[in-house]
């Protein structure tokens, strides 16, 4: 009998350190990708500079590269967080799992089940403890991210357009955009993505 209890409770201990190990994992990873998002604002910051001093149409192409690029990793960032939150929260159900049908645990003391009396509270300037997920936020930055770099993508075609056509012939340019190219590059886009997602995803939580 005691042997069978060792056994759980060494199970239970390699369930924890591996939530613990993801949820540092998930640390790190901020460090790993923030500086290549922080590389991109501030390469994209430069050559707005170098835009405003001298409107050369060669920096709204450039522009437009930078901020293709940073779709890109803003995309990586949201996938990564995601996948981050997916692995230690697959951990977190186990233990609950297993500390309440193994071991018979009070289910208020059960992982994710203890709520201590502790002041909480959502206002900004408070200092007491909120209701907030940092993975959550560290998704949200991503989607933040994300939608900036697709509006700067926007404004830098439009920008590119009124340089080599009127106001009017981007008027009619749009319009066919949205009845035709946009479906085409709505399924490049699908299509990229898809290969993307089926690239990173993780194998154990397919």
């Amino acid at each position: 009998m005691s042997d069978e209890l060792e056994k759980e409770k060494m199970i239970l201990d390699n369930l924890y350190r591996c939530r613990d190990l993801e949820i540092n994992n998930l640390w790190q990873k901020s460090i790993f990708l923030g500086p290549i998002l922080t590389l991109c604002f501030t390469g994209y910051a430069a050559l707005l500079f170098s835009l405003i001093e001298k409107c050369n149409i060669k920096y709204h192409f450039l522009c437009l590269v930078v901020c293709f690029v940073s779709i890109i990793f803003s995309k990586l960032w949201i996938y990564m967080f995601k996948g981050s939150k997916a692995h230690y929260e697959l951990y977190e159900r186990a233990i609950t799992d297993f500390e309440r049908n193994q071991f018979q645990i009070e289910e208020k003391f059960v992982m994710g089940k203890f709520k201590y009396n502790i002041p909480i509270d959502e206002k900004i300037f408070s200092t007491n403890a909120g209701v907030f997920s940092p993975s959550r936020i560290n998704i949200v930055i991503g989607q933040v991210n994300l939608v900036l770099w697709i509006l700067g993508f926007i404004v830098h075609i439009l920008f590119i357009l009124l340089h080599f056509f009127t106001l009017k012939d981007i008027f009619i340019f749009i319009i066919l955009f949205f009845n035709y190219i946009f479906n085409i590059l709505y399924l490049i886009l699908l299509l990229s993505c898809s290969l993307l997602k089926d690239k990173i995803k993780s194998s154990y939580l397919k």
